[in-house]
């Protein structure tokens, strides 16, 4: 966990895991904020988050390492070009993972921000998700590379995979990875036009939020409901504290008994519109508050049992 003010005062960035449900014994899932200046004098806030693929050794080390590989390559870089910058640093991770880990696979979603033009550029690989929320929206930015997404955009023939969300990029899978830079708009843009927004980068605003998570925060499917919800982002988006804020999501989808991992890395772009947010009281799901409503009615039920035997006896 880690929460930072940015020497120039205009941003704020945390991360944070979690192994999110008892029933995992592996925490797969690595997250990673940081401000930095790279070697050609570019002043960046970054925000990563990558989630280990499978439930070996080695998707625990790829999350991990992609990392730190990422982010070091980025400090070290004289490359002063986005996104070639993003896409050049992932691909060395890529190479390094792939020849150094058995079975290491991972995801990767990053967001940086160019602090001397206010500008966010994405990278990413798989199905990890990057928002940002403005004006009480919250735009999914990148898209996932499964079977579904890349068959309609006519990228991938599927021949015996049948899952749709099946990933068909990964970091570690290969020796070599297309890195996706595009951002995406509209739900159903196609990768060649969000390229092109994703070349020139999205400038921001002020009190904007960029969030960087694994999928075990959002939920997929069936799975949705047991996680962190659209209203709840929205809720905390605009928070002046954004340690809060991060903790505050956290704890809603640990408290829906998720089946993934957890790992969430935020940035806040200063504004005069944030402002202190309550934790609400939806730390609970539905089960879980009927359980204890129930275990509250079973103990009045007790104590009235038992002042009715302490009456009896007295008698």
């Amino acid at each position: 966990m880690n929460e930072e003010r940015n020497r120039v005062a205009n941003y704020t960035h945390y991360f944070d895991v979690d192994i999110g449900s008892l029933a995992r014994e592996r925490l797969e899932d690595y997250a990673l904020s940081d401000s930095l200046t790279t070697a050609a004098g570019l002043e960046l806030i970054i925000a990563l988050v990558c989630d280990g693929v499978g439930s070996s050794e080695g998707g625990i080390r790829a999350s991990r390492e992609a990392t730190l590989y990422v982010v070091a390559s980025i400090r070290m870089s004289v490359e002063a070009q986005f996104p070639t910058l993003l896409i050049n640093a992932i691909r060395l991770a890529n190479r390094k993972i792939y020849d150094t880990i058995v079975d290491g696979i991972t995801t990767i979603a990053l967001a940086v921000i160019h602090v001397q033009t206010n500008t966010l550029y994405i990278a990413s690989v798989g199905d990890s998700p990057i928002f940002l929320i403005r004006n009480n929206e919250m735009l999914r930015l990148n898209a996932d590379h499964n079977v579904a997404n890349e068959t309609r955009w006519k990228t991938f023939s599927p021949t015996t995979v049948e899952n749709p969300t099946a990933l068909t990029r990964a970091i570690g899978a290969d020796a070599d990875v297309d890195v996706d830079v595009g951002i995406y708009l509209e739900p159903h843009t196609h990768p060649s036009q969000a390229l092109l927004v994703g070349q020139q980068g999205l400038p921001l605003q002020e009190g904007d939020t960029v969030l960087v998570m694994s999928d075990g925060m959002t939920g997929a499917g069936a799975r949705a409901e047991k996680v962190v919800s659209e209203k709840e982002f929205l809720r905390h988006a605009l928070d002046s504290d954004i340690r809060l804020a991060g903790r505050s999501l956290l704890s809603y989808a640990k408290s829906r008994s998720p089946k993934d991992n957890l790992g969430l890395a935020m940035i806040f772009v200063d504004g005069k519109q944030r402002h202190f947010t309550p934790t609400t009281n939806h730390l609970f799901s539905g089960r879980q508050k009927w359980l204890l409503l129930a275990g509250l009615a079973s103990l009045a039920i007790i104590i009235c049992v038992l002042g009715f035997s302490l009456v009896v006896a007295r008698q």
